[in-house]
């Protein structure tokens, strides 16, 4: 068994644990081995013909969600984890590594970091963290999921009289279009727009997407590439989607695309056909990067269902959407103001260059600030700077 298919068993086993603690079994024994292979032979052969991206999953850089525990506990990009509950950070890391593994493997202990920070439902977590000032804190994840979003979308004038439309996560909400249309009617007149796609995690339509560019083109174009198997990946069809004029009016003014690592699935197929038409200056961070559409199967005797995407999405320039980058990359790590894509877009629009979005802010380092008494601070310990002079936003 080659180490692809080893990882691909060891993935289908954990699996098989996760659904038997979340949904009963479809069967109340336990699968023989014949059982146990089959429903193996069924899950591999099904990945191998149709997974369009076996070999080219990758994780992107971390980034703070805006609203999460971690960004209400100061946590940034860029911080270097330390210890997790009081566990130095490569023992909690090597306790959740798979057993199978036969020689060390970077994407699985990417994944099994990414469990320890994640935590378990239920149980709040204590991390340790080094900033990128070098200061070190502890802060408090508390196990309360944020409060959804009631509105669909935020609307307002920002500087210098700049339209700014915030999508709240509801690319799937049919009700999102006629928002987009009344917002578009009180900015028709804007010289800039600015399209906020940062908070879009899960997914949408293009029938609810499609609507909302053909707000921003004044005749039909194509904005994204799909190629999809036929039986298998051995026969594929291509075929490109387009977006055709709607509404009363194009909007014809200046539009940057805002993206972050939430901006995934559709969202990103907004950003990426706006700027392939040449329509849209995209500002931000790497996206989600997530893949074309996704199937769902289930194993015939344990009744494991499995996702798995099959259609590979391009830009029309032929760019697979998933390493899509943005025109203007925003560093976030060390950043000492709250919205660096936002400021460094409106930066932009009054004419800097865009290289000034990628200088490092003048914060304060740790070493700096402990060398503050001689303006008259006396006793300063490294706990008094970190609360007292605000190397950390925490306090």
């Amino acid at each position: 068994m080659t180490h692809l298919k080893l990882r691909v068993t060891v993935l289908l086993l954990v699996a098989a644990s996760l659904v038997g603690a979340q949904a009963p079994p479809k069967q109340a024994t336990a699968l023989t081995s014949q059982q146990a292979a089959a429903d193996f032979d069924q899950f591999w052969h099904e990945i191998s013909r149709h997974y369009a991206y076996l070999s080219q999953k990758r994780i992107r850089w971390p980034q703070v969600r805006p609203g999460s525990a971690a960004a209400a506990a100061s946590l940034q990009a860029g911080d270097q984890v330390l210890a997790v509950g009081g566990l130095p950070i490569a023992d909690a890391v090597a306790r959740e590594l798979p057993r199978t593994l036969i020689q060390p493997n970077p994407r699985a202990r990417d994944w099994a970091l990414r469990r320890v920070l994640a935590g378990r439902r239920g149980q709040p977590r204590d991390i340790s963290v080094r900033h990128a000032d070098g200061c070190t804190d502890t802060v408090h994840l508390a196990d309360e999921p944020g409060a959804p979003e009631s509105t669909l979308l935020e609307a307002r004038r920002i500087a210098g009289g700049i339209g700014y439309i915030r999508f709240h996560n509801f690319l799937g909400d049919s009700a999102l279009v006629p928002e987009v249309d009344s917002a578009l009617a009180e900015m028709k007149n804007a010289a800039a727009l600015v399209l906020d796609l940062r908070d879009t995690p899960g997914g949408g339509d293009s029938a609810v997407a499609e609507p909302i560019l053909g707000r921003f083109v004044d005749r039909t174009r194509g904005y994204q590439k799909f190629v999809v198997p036929v039986g298998s990946w051995r026969r594929t069809r291509s075929f490109v989607e387009k977006v055709r004029p709607r509404g009363p009016f194009t909007y014809g003014g200046k539009l940057v695309v805002l993206v972050g690592h939430w901006t995934a699935s559709m969202g990103e197929g907004v950003a990426v056909g706006l700027a392939g038409i040449h329509r849209a200056t995209v500002i931000g961070t790497p996206m989600a990067g997530l893949n074309g559409a996704t199937y769902t199967r289930h194993l015939r005797f344990s009744g494991i269902p499995y996702n798995y995407p099959a259609e590979r999405i391009y830009a029309v320039d032929g760019t697979p959407r998933e390493v899509f980058q943005p025109d203007i990359l925003v560093p976030l790590a060390g950043a000492a103001s709250p919205d660096p894509i936002l400021d460094c877009t409106l930066a932009v629009l009054r004419g800097a260059s865009p290289a000034t979005c990628k200088q490092r802010s003048g914060r304060t380092t740790c070493a700096e600030a402990v060398a503050l008494p001689k303006l008259g601070v006396r006793d300063i310990n490294r706990e008094n700077v970190i609360h007292t002079f605000g190397t950390s936003t925490r306090g």
